[in-house]
Formats: structure tokens, C-alpha cells, sequence
């Protein structure tokens, strides 16, 4: 009876360990608990890697990556173009002196009126931030003169504009504030050279007596390249608005910008027989307004 039990309880114990799944060999734990810390570090590391592949593999029922996309504002194009035109009021730092049949006199610069035009080319780096290259066709110049009764007799007066033309080549960084359906403001700085196409001074004046007799009287235009520097070089800053059109979109800005170098440096230039001008350290400086269409 009592070998019975006992073979019996042996049996049942072989047969329940026969039963129980073989436990799992250490070095399978390891490899799977290695697999699982690689997974989590580079889940970790790479989570751009990570949104990537959610990105690409949505889950059921989840909206795919580019319904979600659309929501956001379009980036803008990387490259674009464009024509554009201003006015500028341009003036110049320094001195005029001018010897006006024997009369001495220093007339201070002041702004005189001038146009540009050409094209311009930008890139976006980012929404925020881009680049934008112009050339363009540049009047640059001022005015100087003495209204009549001004000086050596009862009355009369003079005036001397001078005109200078350039090839402008600015180069500006751009920052765009924000962007909206309806305009896009920005700001914009950087260097600005311009080489000189042509320069001239037109002087004219006269003089006369008590009586009211002509004493003397000129008028006359004269090239000045020669006390004229072939380059000018100097900064730009400003601000405009850029506005969608149907097709391409309108740009407004307004701009100030100032020489380094000086335009127009010492010498003598003899206008016409007794006047003579004396300019000293003349550089650019001016405000300028433009329009321009971009592609």
C-alpha cells in the first residue's frame, strides 16, 4: 500500500514537471533586454528619426501626415525676382565753397530729388529669414546755392546741382516680422556699393546792380569725374511690406542709406571763366522710397 503511494506521487511529479515550460536560458533574457535598451536610446536620440517613421506609418484611423501639414502656413519659395523703381532724396555730407567772381561763399548741401530702377533676386533660408540682391540704375547728387540779394550786392543769386549717376549693388538681409494672408512686413540691412557711371555739376547764377543792371550772369554744365572717387561704398537699412496680387506679389519699402568713402573729394573745378567750385569731403546720404513687383 504505502509503495503504492509513493509510486504513485512520483509519477504525478514527473508528470507535472514534464508539464511546466522550460525556463527561458540566461543568455536569452540578456539578448532580449539588450535589443530593448538599444530601441529606447535611439528612440531617445533620434527623435526626429522616431517622428519620421510615425510620419510615414500612421496608425488606423489616424490622419495622415500631410492632411496635418496643411494646416500650417506654405513656406515660401526658396527663390524669386523681380523689377523695381524709386525716387530719392539724396543729400551729401560736407562742404561747397565756391569762389563766384571774387566773392567767396559756402553753401551748404541740401537734398536734391533722384530716381532708380532695375531688378532684384532674393532666397529664403528660412520662413524668417532671406537674402536679396539688387542692381540697379541710381541718381545721387544735392544742391547748393544762395537765394538772390544773398550776397556782394543788391541782388542776384546762384545754384549749383550736382548729379551723380551710379550702378547700385546692394546686398541685404532679410527678416520677415510674421506672415499673414494680407501682407508680410520685414527689415532689411547691409552693404551697398556703387560704381560711378557719370557725375556733373550744372551751375548757374547772377548778379546786378542797384539799378537793376546785370552785373554778371552764368549757366553751364561741366563733368566733374575727374574730382569725382569711380566707387562709392556704404550700408543700407529700411523696412517695407510685401503684398499678394493675383499673380506675383507688390513690394513697398522705404530705405535710408549713408557713403563711407567720400564721392566727390578736394579739388578745384573752374565751371566757366570767375566761378569756380572747391567741394570738400563730399559723401552720400539720402532717403529713398520704392515699388517693386515680385515674380
Amino acid at each position: 500500500m504505502i509503495r503504492s503511494l509513493v509510486s504513485y506521487r512520483a509519477v504525478s511529479t514527473a508528470e507535472v514537471s514534464a508539464r511546466r515550460p522550460a525556463p527561458a536560458r540566461p543568455g536569452a533574457w540578456a539578448h532580449a533586454v539588450g535589443v530593448a535598451v538599444i530601441w529606447v536610446l535611439a528612440g531617445g536620440l533620434c527623435p526626429g528619426l522616431a517622428a519620421a517613421q510615425g510620419d510615414a506609418t500612421p496608425a488606423d484611423g489616424a490622419a495622415p501626415a500631410a492632411s496635418v501639414a496643411t494646416s500650417a502656413p506654405d513656406a515660401p519659395r526658396r527663390w524669386s525676382g523681380g523689377v523695381v523703381a524709386g525716387v530719392g532724396f539724396n543729400d551729401m555730407l560736407g562742404d561747397v565753397d565756391a569762389d563766384v567772381y571774387g566773392t567767396m561763399v559756402a553753401p551748404s548741401p541740401e537734398a536734391a530729388e533722384g530716381i532708380s530702377a532695375g531688378g532684384f533676386l532674393t532666397v529664403q533660408f528660412t520662413p524668417q529669414w532671406g537674402a536679396r540682391a539688387e542692381v540697379r540704375y541710381s541718381e545721387r547728387g544735392a544742391t547748393a546755392g544762395q537765394s538772390a540779394g544773398g550776397f556782394g550786392g543788391a541782388g542776384g543769386g546762384y545754384a549749383f546741382d550736382f548729379t551723380l549717376a551710379y550702378v547700385e549693388v546692394p546686398i541685404l538681409l532679410t527678416y520677415s516680422l510674421a506672415y499673414d494672408d494680407s501682407f508680410v512686413p520685414f527689415v532689411f540691412a547691409g552693404p551697398d556699393l556703387a560704381l560711378l557711371i557719370s557725375s556733373e555739376v550744372t551751375g548757374s547764377g547772377s548778379q546786378t546792380d542797384d539799378m537793376g543792371a546785370v552785373l554778371y550772369a552764368f549757366d553751364a554744365t561741366k563733368d566733374v569725374e575727374e574730382a569725382t572717387s569711380s566707387y562709392d561704398f556704404g550700408a543700407t537699412v529700411g523696412a517695407g511690406m510685401k503684398f499678394p496680387l493675383p499673380s506675383g506679389k507688390l513690394v513697398l519699402d522705404a530705405r535710408y542709406s549713408i557713403g563711407f568713402t567720400e564721392a566727390v573729394g578736394e579739388g578745384e573745378t573752374e565751371l566757366v571763366e570767375n566761378v569756380r567750385l572747391l567741394p570738400h569731403g563730399l559723401r552720400h546720404h539720402g532717403l529713398s522710397l520704392s515699388a517693386a513687383y515680385e515674380f
